[in-house]
């Protein structure tokens, strides 16, 4: 275990890239006690280009000449276009003019992300460029056509939007069905992540047995839209402009995409959870259904707001954040004030991996509230043991 990791030392090493041929790479880093057994861990994306200085550049002068245009103004989808453009020919134009301590090293032509734990709850890469630029480029150019490049495409997308209380560009995620059609509405899941997370956590750290994304494989079994909002950061815990992003990334792809505005579920992991929580009980609120998953408020809330609104609360029966007894008091409240609540607990499981093994029950439960057949079990929260 890490116990000690003021014990530990920084070191510095170069990555010998000669003789690999340009294209996509990843690296494997981890951390070794004296035995030889791996302690940490993690992974990093490569991309060895001579051209990318020079892509980099021509992307930034691609994003003026759309904002010259006034392209975005032709529509919502034109707009998440322009703005995605815009994002990510700023962040990797900064990264070149001024690399970031732990996420940009030697960009030029190599280009290396921040490391990421493979954990639910940490975040993921937000420079990769062999995920960003190709896509970025397409819009850009299919904009400057006159085209309506993100009218034809889906699968998984990393896009921004900007915010309108301080002009920020946001970023989020948004996984579109391979059976979308925008001839009919689509329910949709938003998701909210943890704490050191962001909006890429639920697209690329929950996974099966198999290496499957299970987020995007349930959506596309199941026919879900889902939203992963940015939430301003990794521990807004979704309070002020945290809950803001949520509710405008909501609101902007229900703009852009065919969304049935009565089907939209709110669901979170973690500090994600706590999210879900706290959005229920906003008077903004409009979502059709709440699945929080391991997480309890850290701060009073008052929940004699709590909507009629079907609320599904799950529990990790081995969570080493969260005790057992404190999420059963806790389930107590929500079970006296949310009409429509189910616990659910999960034995053996911990805080982590409970984030996986809990989201078919999650889509479950979306499912049946759909179907207008969701009914509570009846079945009470169980005491905690200094209560019984």
């Amino acid at each position: 275990k890490l116990d000690k990791l003021d014990t530990l030392e920084a070191r510095e090493f170069s990555l010998p890239t000669a003789g690999l041929t340009p294209g996509d790479y990843a690296v494997q880093y981890e951390l070794l006690d004296k035995d030889s057994h791996v302690l940490v861990s993690a992974a990093r994306d490569l991309i060895l280009d001579p051209k990318l200085p020079d892509r980099i550049r021509s992307l930034r002068a691609q994003s003026e000449k759309l904002a010259l245009a006034g392209v975005a103004a032709k529509g919502p989808l034109h707009a998440l276009a322009v703005e995605t453009v815009e994002f990510v020919a700023a962040q990797y134009d900064a990264a070149l003019r001024a690399p970031l301590a732990g996420y940009v090293q030697n960009m030029s032509p190599l280009a290396a992300t921040l490391a990421g734990f493979s954990k639910p709850y940490y975040s993921t890469d937000s420079i990769v460029p062999a995920r960003d630029l190709p896509l970025a480029e397409e819009l850009a150019e299919g904009l400057l056509a006159g085209a309506s490049p993100l009218a034809a495409r889906k699968g998984d997308l990393r896009l921004a939007y900007r915010s309108a209380p301080d002009q920020i560009l946001v970023p989020f995620r948004i996984f579109l069905p391979p059976a979308y059609d925008p001839a009919k509405k689509w329910p949709l899941a938003v998701v909210l992540h943890g704490a050191s997370g962001d909006e890429g956590s639920y697209f690329e750290r929950y996974r099966d047995a198999a290496g499957e994304n299970v987020t995007a494989k349930l959506a596309a079994g199941r026919g879900y839209i889902v939203l992963a909002p940015n939430g301003r950061g990794p521990a807004s815990f979704y309070n002020a402009a945290g809950a803001q992003d949520v509710f405008d990334a909501v609101d902007r792809v229900k703009a852009a995409w065919s969304v049935d505005e009565k089907q939209v579920f709110l669901t979170g992991h973690s500090m994600g959870a706590m999210g879900t929580i706290s959005l229920s009980l906003d008077a903004r609120s409009r979502f059709a259904g709440f699945a929080a998953v391991a997480g309890v408020p850290i701060t009073p809330m008052d929940y004699s707001k709590a909507p009629a609104v079907p609320f599904l609360f799950v529990h990790a029966g081995n969570d080493f954040f969260f005790p057992t007894d404190e999420v059963r008091r806790f389930g107590f409240v929500l079970e006296k004030r949310y009409k429509l609540f189910e616990y659910v607990e999960f034995p053996g499981v911990d805080h982590v991996a409970v984030g996986t093994a809990s989201m078919p029950k999650v889509f479950d439960f979306f499912d049946s509230v759909r179907a207008g057949a969701f009914k509570p079990s009846g079945k009470s929260v169980p005491l905690p043991s200094n209560l019984k």
